[in-house]
C-alpha cells in the first residue's frame, strides 16, 4: 500500500498542477488544495515503507483520502449547480476537482480492501 499511496499522491499533485500549467497562471490559491492532499499521501507512502510505521501511515493516508474525496465531491457538486447561472464555473477546474475526488475515493476503496485482507490473514495465523 505505501507504493500506492505514493502513486496516488503524485497523481493528485499532477491533477492540481496541470490546469495551472496549461493556463500559465495560478488564478486562485485554492487550486492547490488537491496538491496538499496529494503531498500528505506522498509523505504517508514514504513513511509507510518502514514496516514499523506502515499501519499508522496507511490509516492516516486512508483518512486523509476520505476527507479529500468528500471535500472534492462537495465542491464539484456545488460548482456543477452553478452551470446555468450568470457566472458559470471554469470547467477545467471542475474536471480537476472531480479527478481529485475520484482519485481520493479510489484510494479509500483500495485501502479498505487491503485492510480487510490484512485482517483476514492475521486471523488465519
Amino acid at each position: 500500500m505505501p507504493k500506492m499511496a505514493i502513486l496516488f499522491g503524485v497523481a493528485m499533485v499532477l491533477v492540481s498542477l496541470l490546469p495551472i500549467l496549461a493556463s500559465g497562471e495560478l488564478k486562485s490559491p485554492t487550486a492547490l488544495i488537491p496538491a496538499g492532499f496529494g503531498a500528505v499521501l506522498l509523505v504517508c507512502g514514504i513513511v509507510g515503507q518502514a514496516k514499523s510505521l506502515r499501519k499508522h501511515a496507511m490509516h492516516l493516508a486512508a483518512a486523509v483520502s476520505l476527507l479529500g474525496g468528500l471535500a472534492g465531491s462537495g465542491i464539484a457538486a456545488t460548482r456543477l449547480m452553478q452551470l446555468g447561472s450568470e457566472n458559470p464555473p471554469n470547467m477545467v477546474a471542475v474536471a480537476a476537482i472531480l479527478c481529485w475526488a475520484l482519485l481520493s475515493l479510489a484510494f479509500v476503496a483500495l485501502s479498505v480492501r487491503t485492510f480487510i485482507q490484512a485482517r483476514r490473514q492475521g486471523s488465519q495465523q
